[in-house]
């Protein structure tokens, strides 16, 4: 029974297409000639161990069947290229492929029965039996030809399929990462502005301090705007500058208290994060509380990534009566987003402070180098 091993490998995707097109060309070629070739070779280790001696007509056949394959597999390959059938799903495609392998193993039976009579004069090639065991020969190894071919292009669709959806999947999130930033400054601008606001009458000269310190903030968090992810310290630093905003509202109502390791502040993290949690604490902890509060601010990093931990003065349910806000929900969404289910926000009441941990896996494509 014939043998061939066929396969077809395309050039690189990333060159430039007009060398892709001549390596995909050339690669083909060799596969050809190399698969033919190894059928040749398995035909004539057959022989050696079953003793036959490989004379001149047995060499015309395997000469015969070396060139004929290639030029009929090479017509196959030019047939389904023409009429796409790689386009058509697998139930278009079987019956193609078996009358495709039926009609080239009639040519393939056709040219071979015609050489080899002409080389050799040798009228047994034209007995039925002889014709009839050669032709399902052709079609087994065409078939097994037109399967790996097929085969092949299937995968290598499916994998350009999924590269696809991955491509789009990244550019879905792209837009919903800006969608959510560009959300994000307009919401902390205003409630920085209503701080100043109330400052304007009651000390003006504290509102030209906090004007000035809200534009540093404006300034840093515009240079950062078109970033996934910044360094902690610099979030820190405009944290800082709106926090003194803040105090210049609140006064001593509001107490802050900082646990930071500045070897650990190169880490990555989204930016305006850490911002709007210790926005929400404010708008939703000490605003609500008559004497005001405490908010505590810590960073620390495990082995499995870094935890950022916001604690506030009030409760849960204060929290949810005035409502939680934008900033928990578009946290979530920017975590999900960017880290998928490896980083969490978990929002819990203890010892009658509301707080705010965020774990953000530690990956070396998020930490600033």
């Amino acid at each position: 029974m014939p043998f061939v091993r066929q396969f077809e490998i395309s050039g690189d995707p990333s060159l430039n297409l007009k060398l892709m097109l001549f390596n995909a060309k050339k690669l083909y070629w060799f596969a050809q000639f190399t698969g033919w070739s190894s059928y040749v070779a398995v035909a004539i280790v057959f022989n050696v161990i079953l003793d036959q001696e490989i004379e001149t007509p047995e060499i015309a056949a395997l000469a015969s069947i070396f060139v004929i394959g290639i030029l009929v597999s090479h017509l196959y390959r030019q047939a389904i290229l023409q009429y796409e059938w790689l386009s058509l799903n697998i139930g278009a495609v079987i019956p193609r492929i078996i009358f495709g392998t039926l009609v080239m193993s009639v040519i393939f039976e056709l040219v071979y029965v015609l050489i080899i009579f002409l080389l050799t004069q040798n009228s047994d090639i034209l007995k039925a039996d002889s014709v009839i065991q050669d032709f399902v020969s052709w079609v087994l190894l065409l078939f097994t030809w037109s399967t790996l071919y097929f085969l092949y292009h299937f995968f290598k669709n499916y994998k350009k399929e999924e590269i696809k959806n991955l491509q789009l999947e990244a550019s879905h999130n792209e837009f919903q990462i800006n969608r959510l930033r560009s959300q994000l400054n307009p919401h902390f601008i205003f409630n920085a502005m209503n701080s100043i606001r109330s400052l304007v009458e009651e000390d003006p000269k504290k509102a030209k301090k906090a004007i000035t310190q809200l534009s540093n903030v404006l300034r840093n968090s515009l240079l950062m705007d078109q970033k996934k992810l910044i360094p902690i310290q610099d979030e820190i630093a405009i944290v800082k500058d709106y926090l003194e905003i803040e105090k210049a509202r609140y006064e001593d109502r509001l107490q802050v208290n900082w646990e930071i390791d500045n070897s650990k502040e190169q880490r990555m993290i989204p930016p305006l994060m850490l911002q709007t949690l210790v926005e929400n604490s404010i708008k939703h902890g000490i605003a609500k509380l008559s004497k005001g509060g405490l908010i505590n601010i810590k960073l620390d990093c495990v082995p499995k990534g870094c935890e950022i931990h916001i604690q506030n003065s009030g409760s849960l349910h204060q929290s949810k009566s005035s409502g939680t806000g934008y900033g928990l929900k578009s946290t979530r969404e920017r975590l999900q987003l960017l880290y998928d289910d490896k980083a969490s926000l978990n929002i819990y009441e203890e010892d009658e402070f509301v707080n705010a941990k965020i774990f953000i896996p530690k990956d070396s494509k998020y930490i600033k180098k």
